[in-house]
């Protein structure tokens, strides 16, 4: 009965250790720094006012940060497979392809370089909150 219950116990110890698997990788500044934007975006919205861009910022795969010259900032998330296919750097343009002037609906689309991309979601930005994670 003895062996019984110790290769029980070994076995759910076994069990244990297997169920756990490997842990998971931290996540990388560039993912740490979209949570923290993602965490302070509100809710998404159809169309915004939206005169100008005044500067921008990439976050990772198809996520990008606007600045308007109003000082209002948006969180915009472009088509995946269309930012899959240019790759975003400091020397790169953007462009704001709004069908109304001075509003940004969802479906406009955003120029990167040569690339083309829609917009799925328009989602303002609480900039102070995410400069205070920041830092």
């Amino acid at each position: 009965m003895k062996h019984v219950v110790g290769l029980l116990s070994v076995v759910l110890l076994l069990a244990g250790c297997a169920a756990s698997g490997p842990t998971e990788d931290p996540p990388t500044p560039e993912e740490t720094r979209l949570a923290v934007y993602q965490r302070h975006a509100g809710e998404a919205q159809d169309s915004v006012v939206f005169p100008r861009v005044d500067g921008w910022s990439e976050l990772l795969r198809e996520y990008i940060a606007v600045r308007t010259v109003n000082d209002e900032y948006f969180l915009l998330t472009l088509e995946l497979a269309c930012s899959e296919e240019f790759r975003v750097g400091p020397d790169i343009s953007i462009a704001i392809e709004q069908q109304t002037h001075n509003t940004l609906h969802r479906f406009d689309r955003v120029r990167i370089g040569d690339r083309t991309c829609r917009i799925q979601e328009i989602r303002p930005l609480d900039a102070a909150a995410i400069h205070a994670a920041m830092t």
